[in-house]
C-alpha cells in the first residue's frame, strides 16, 4: 500500500475510484459510464444516510489500486462478483453536485463514501448522472500470459 495514507480532508484534486461490478454500469466500447455506477445504496434503517462506496487512489499505482478492488470489494460481497471497471472522478465534480467524499477506513484506509444525497431519492440520478458524465471509465486489464 502506498504511503502516505490519505488524511482526514478529501481535497478538491484529490481522484476517487467507484469500482464497477455490474457491465449494466457502463459500456466499453463507447466508454460510457451510466449514473446507475453512482447510485447511493438505501439506507439500512432511519438513522442512516445514503451513501455511495469509494476508494481514495491519490499516489497509488494502477496495480495497487486493481489490488484494492479484488481484496476490498469483490472478495467481500456476498455474491463474489468481480470488479470489471472503475469509474475514476475528481473529488472536485462530487462537490459540485452538492455532496461530500467522507473518509471512512474500514474496510480499507483508503476507503470512503460519497454522502450527503437528497433526502428525495427522485434526485439521486440526477446527480449520479452529472458524476458518470466527467468520469473516465478505468477496464480491467487483462490478465498478462
Amino acid at each position: 500500500m502506498p504511503d502516505p495514507v490519505p488524511g482526514p480532508i478529501v481535497s478538491a484534486s484529490e481522484q476517487i475510484s467507484r469500482f464497477l461490478v455490474y457491465s449494466r454500469w457502463f459500456n466499453l466500447r463507447t466508454k460510457r459510464i451510466f449514473g446507475q455506477a453512482f447510485m447511493p445504496r438505501e439506507p439500512q434503517s432511519p438513522d442512516t444516510m445514503f451513501r455511495t462506496s469509494v476508494y481514495r487512489i491519490d499516489g497509488c499505482t494502477s496495480e495497487e489500486i486493481w489490488l484494492i478492488g479484488e481484496e476490498f470489494v469483490s472478495k467481500r460481497r456476498l455474491d463474489k462478483r468481480p470488479v470489471r471497471a472503475r469509474a475514476d472522478i475528481e473529488a472536485q465534480t462530487i462537490f459540485s453536485e452538492n455532496l461530500q467524499v467522507a473518509p471512512v477506513p474500514t474496510p480499507h484506509p483508503r476507503h470512503a463514501d460519497i454522502v450527503l444525497w437528497p433526502e428525495q431519492p427522485e434526485k439521486h440520478l440526477e446527480k449520479a448522472n452529472a458524476m458518470a458524465l466527467t468520469a473516465k471509465l478505468v477496464p480491467l486489464p487483462s490478465p498478462q500470459a
